[in-house]
């Protein structure tokens, strides 16, 4: 066993105020044992395993993987446990000494490695959440573990109380490591899965390092001591999901490193401080039986989503023309459900619990609060800037939401953020809060755009139609055709697998490569050249050579006016540079 710790420290001022000690231990095949050592207070002492885990607005399952449960009192006797309920363990002891609890839940270890989150898998001490924690690594030999916890010895971490143990996840086994500096601050990136050895590692801590800088600079400070990114890597060109802690994150991110993967990495960080410190009142510290009632998830989460993006475009990390395409996506997305016009951004937020039959879905009730928020905030942005000239925006929302809660403080109560949107962009901001956030409705996109000298609308686009359809399948060593029109029936049939197109090979070992050489192929096509491709059918190579059509579609776009005004362009330089 090999534990890696962040920092040394010589010595750690609070372990010897710890009291109540955690060990996980993991033990092959698939075994992941708990102990809880606590020191008694009283006659009964319960213990708690989680329905809920910040940042997931879903009931969890956990109890159900809780195992083999047992405790020993003072002196080494056995104690009686009684399960009290699916969530709730009891332990009559002497009121003297020190509680021994323990438990399993599976290790579900892939490719060598895996990741556990606290509320999945911590239970706490019923009442005493507020005590500091401490927790170890034990594990196979040459097993390695990674956290963002404060290291307070040998192999031994610290927290001042459980939702800061629960909050910071923990990859363990074969993993690899880089490291950045940014603000004086250590940043790691642990890298696990099957796919790990095919990331572009310094490309990777390139980007992590960048948005860093960035998003520090946006609020003034790095509001931690070390952060950790986890990343499980998985075999493709593009696309992952998250989730945010206090000083970490996990992410599943493709090998590519495409654009929509480099915009979940900066939503993740940005909710360092807007969740993770910028929070409304209900969400910590946390009752972790039942989902929290908050209506800000539309700007904790979709607002979010919109700096993810606004931030990669102003600090040049991707092109200003991904930042239209999310806007047009967002808008689009937001616009196909009509329940945008039964349900408001705040009922969404508010009522998330309700979702899937009272379990909630991390989305929102009937409108997605995620896609809403992210044009709302657009629409607030430019609500603000053009009211002040220019000189206000959602930005000084955002950092004064900041200063209201940073250091620990209680967090923002419900109407908080339209107080701020009064006070930098004047008191008609409380209606337009009113009506775009509390009620349903159209959010006016194409009006707001225009005050930064823009248009948001359709356009058609000529593209050249192969005739094909073709998808990927982890299974498969190129991609296969899934379906044929017409005209390109006489040289194609669904499950010839394609090995070239245009001269450009696409098989290969990863998913990655066969999709990187299909777009490639099929980015070389014009509308006069016919599609060449040699595709495997029946063990066999063959030549298929397809004339192709001209395709229209209907496309939506975001485009600068003519002739731009001056306040046009003061409103468009404050809002992208």
């Amino acid at each position: 066993m090999r534990t890696l710790a962040l920092l040394t420290l010589a010595a750690f001022a609070g372990i010897a105020q710890a009291r109540i000690d955690y060990t996980a231990t993991v033990e092959l095949p698939d075994k992941l044992k708990f102990e809880i050592r606590v020191p008694i207070k009283e006659a009964v002492t319960k213990f708690q395993i989680p329905n809920f885990a910040p940042g997931h607005y879903v009931l969890l399952n956990s109890p159900a993987d809780v195992k083999n449960v047992t405790a020993e009192g003072p002196e080494g006797l056995e104690a009686k446990v009684t399960k009290e309920d699916n969530n709730t363990y009891s332990v009559a002891t002497p009121t003297r000494g020190t509680l021994v609890f323990r438990y399993v839940k599976t290790a579900r270890i892939n490719e060598g490695a895996f990741l556990w989150q606290g509320p999945y898998e911590y239970m706490y001490v019923l009442g005493r959440k507020d005590e500091a924690c401490t927790l170890s690594f034990k594990g196979p030999e040459n097993f390695k573990f990674a956290t963002s916890l404060d290291p307070a010895g040998n192999n031994k971490y610290w927290a001042p109380n459980y939702d800061v143990l629960a909050d910071c996840p923990v990859t363990a086994g074969d993993f690899l490591m880089d490291n950045y500096t940014v603000a004086g601050k250590p940043h790691f990136i642990v890298l696990y899965g099957a796919a790990k050895i095919d990331v572009d590692r310094p490309k990777l801590t390139q980007i992590c390092k960048s948005l860093t800088e960035e998003q520090i600079k946006f609020f003034g400070g790095a509001p931690y001591k070390r952060y950790m990114w986890h990343f499980r890597v998985n075999d493709s060109v593009d696309g992952g999901g998250g989730l945010e802690h206090l000083n970490s994150t996990n992410i599943s991110l493709a090998s590519g490193l495409g654009n929509g993967v480099i915009s979940v990495i900066s939503h993740e960080f940005f909710h360092l401080w807007n969740v993770k410190r910028i929070r409304s009142v209900p969400l910590g510290p946390f009752d972790y039986l039942k989902i929290p009632k908050t209506g800000a998830l539309w700007w904790l989460e979709g607002v979010t989503d919109y700096y993810a993006d606004i931030i990669l475009a102003r600090s040049k990390v991707l092109p200003e023309d991904n930042f239209w395409s999310s806007i047009v996506s967002n808008v689009l997305t937001t616009r196909a459900n009509e329940n945008r016009l039964k349900i408001s951004p705040y009922d969404s937020s508010f009522r998330v619990g309700e979702a899937n039959g009272g379990r909630g879905n991390s989305a929102g009730l009937l409108v997605n609060y995620y896609n809403t928020g992210w044009v709302l905030g657009l629409c607030l942005d430019l609500e603000l800037r053009a009211r002040t000239g220019g000189v206000r925006s959602l930005d000084d929302v955002t950092r004064a939401l900041y200063e209201l809660c940073k250091n620990d403080k209680p967090g923002f109560a419900e109407d908080e953020i339209r107080k701020q949107l009064i006070r930098f962009g004047g008191p008609e901001m409380g209606p337009i809060y009113d009506k775009w956030v509390m009620q349903p409705g159209e959010l006016p996109v194409e009006e707001q755009l225009v005050k930064a000298g823009y248009i948001f609308g359709d356009t058609t686009k000529r593209t050249p139609d192969l005739g094909f359809r073709a998808s990927q399948s982890r299974t498969d060593e190129a991609m296969r055709v899934i379906s044929v029109n017409s005209f390109a029936s006489g040289q194609l049939k669904v499950g010839d697998l394609i090995v070239e197109i245009n001269g450009v090979a696409c098989v290969g070992k990863s998913a990655r490569a066969i999709r990187q050489g299909y777009d490639a192929g099929v980015a070389r096509q014009s509308f006069t050249d016919p599609c060449k491709l040699k595709v495997k059918r029946d063990g066999q190579i063959i030549e298929v050579s397809i004339s192709p059509e001209v395709l229209k579609t209907t496309v939506f776009e975001v485009k600068p006016v003519a002739s731009p005004s001056e306040l046009q362009l003061r409103i468009r330089q404050s809002w992208l540079d």
